[in-house]
């Protein structure tokens, strides 16, 4: 990166997609009451065009950069906010791909026909299945390094457990909507995931922004903090 380079994710996807603009937005869930997001103008026939936080999109750029992951999956690609941030970040690191799903086929269309024109299909695969028949098409040795698990809110720890064998070392997961691990629209933290976090195969932190994201990482190959979780 040249040292001139700002990491301004949001002002590089506003220069992609001009059919954008920053609006202030009422937060449905979050412990706060609002925040900035974009427009959706060129999304009203999509029944729920919904996006994350301009600053969750600053943050999820901002790991992206840093970790530099060689393999992404997104569960839920929606309008493909999230997926456009990760994109731009993948692109900047000059590697890795992203494979984000999205149920709907209209929306998928949409959000695929919104990549072309940002000229960011060449870093983004977009799947049109349910994320569970997708699971179960994938090779036995498929494996990501980063996560953004995005769909149902009761879906989403189920998404963890399911995809965490096909984690590598290191890898991170992401969670958004969720700022309390124990929040009653997920249903409850599942019995594999508490045991990965007691046996410190999984730690993570939940980040109060106004959705709420939760980030996580699977035991490295040498990791002091799994192993002296371990010990106890």
């Amino acid at each position: 990166m040249n040292v001139t380079e700002k990491l301004n994710a949001t002002d590089k996807l506003l220069a992609l997609d001009d059919t954008k603009t920053i609006i202030s937005h009422t937060v449905r869930f979050g412990p706060t009451s609002k925040d900035s997001q974009f427009s959706h103008s060129d999304c009203q026939n999509i029944e729920d065009p919904t996006g994350i936080a301009i600053e969750e999109g600053e943050l999820l750029y901002g790991l992206v950069r840093t970790v530099k992951p060689l393999a992404v999956l997104e569960t839920g690609t929606n309008i493909g906010v999230s997926a456009s941030y990760i994109a731009i970040a993948l692109r900047e690191n000059g590697d890795g791909h992203l494979i984000t799903i999205e149920k709907d086929g209209t929306v998928a269309r949409k959000a695929q026909e919104k990549f072309d024109v940002m000229g960011l299909s060449e870093t983004i695969t977009v799947i049109n299945s349910g994320t569970q028949e997708f699971f179960a098409s994938m090779p036995a040795n498929q494996t990501f390094d980063f996560l953004w698990l995005d769909t149902e809110l009761k879906e989403r720890y189920n998404e963890l457990v399911t995809l965490f064998p096909h984690v590598t070392p290191g890898g991170i997961i992401c969670i958004h909507d969720l700022w309390c691990l124990d929040h009653d629209w997920y249903g409850g933290v599942p019995d594999a995931m508490k045991a990965w976090i007691r046996n410190g195969d999984l730690r993570g932190l939940t980040i109060q922004t106004d959705h709420g994201v939760s980030v996580f990482q699977k035991r490295r190959t040498k990791d002091y903090f799994a192993d002296l979780l371990s010990s106890l």
